[in-house]
């Protein structure tokens, strides 16, 4: 608080310089003022601070009493509770049985789960299809199978022969097919596309029913086949060939 007086005196000295016009003498009365004027802003913040932490002490300790008496208050209505609980509610006999029950129940529970356990380890048994053997037709270059029984009961055959003949290489293909028919790798096919090419072209395309299809061993293999199929499309040659060797 002494600062307070030294503020209001360097003041007044200021103003005295500054009436005189003395700058030097004003500077130097200035800067002390300012300093007196940092002095009193310090001392009022540490008186502050200090001050603060004793409110908090006896406020801390006047709660301290009053957190006291409710904690102890409530200790004894809690015991007055159970002393009424103890009285008024009576000890069942059935108690140990109910505790065997809960004790057995979690081994009901694990039961379905082992079963569980046990049906995801087997393996899934997967449905693999056999090739469709097609070693009974010969003079071929090359053959494609396309089995789709599965989806519409049908398989395709496509059969590129060696023999630059398009008339005997239908021929060829009918009289093979007789065998091929007779298969047990074909079981459940309704129908069956044979296409034949030489060299790439189609030459002919027949669609076999193997419902129709009655062996005979008496009767030409092309004529037993093509009583049980449709002919699609033939080209000039071909049915040429066929009017020659009575196909059709």
């Amino acid at each position: 608080m002494l600062s307070i007086p030294a503020i209001l005196y360097f003041i007044i000295r200021v103003l005295i310089a500054t009436i005189k016009k003395d700058k030097a003498l004003r500077s130097k009365h200035f800067k002390f003022t300012r300093l007196s004027l940092i002095v009193v802003v310090f001392s009022l913040i540490v008186f502050t601070i200090t001050s603060e932490p004793e409110k908090d002490v006896a406020v801390d300790k006047g709660d301290k009493v009053g957190i006291q008496k409710v904690v102890e208050a409530t200790i004894e209505k809690s015991a007055v509770k159970e002393e009424l609980v103890s009285e008024a509610v009576p000890v069942s006999k059935e108690e140990p049985i109910i505790e065997e029950v809960i004790k057995k129940e979690p081994n009901v529970v694990k039961e379905p789960v082992e079963v569980k356990k046990a049906e995801a380890q087997k393996p899934k048994e997967v449905d693999v299809k056999k090739e469709i053997d097609t070693s009974v037709y010969e003079y071929v270059s090359n053959i494609d199978v396309t089995d789709a029984r599965d989806i519409n009961n049908h398989i395709t055959l496509m059969i590129d022969m060696k023999t630059e003949n398009q008339g005997l290489a239908f021929q060829h293909v009918l009289n093979q097919t007789y065998d091929f028919l007779q298969q047990t790798d074909i079981k459940d096919a309704k129908t069956i596309g044979i296409n034949v090419c030489v060299k790439g072209n189609k030459v002919g395309m027949f669609t076999v029913y193997p419902e129709r299809f009655q062996p005979n061993d008496n009767e030409p293999m092309a004529d037993v086949v093509l009583v049980a199929s449709e002919v699609e499309m033939v080209n000039s040659e071909v049915e040429e060939f066929g009017r020659l060797m009575e196909l059709w």
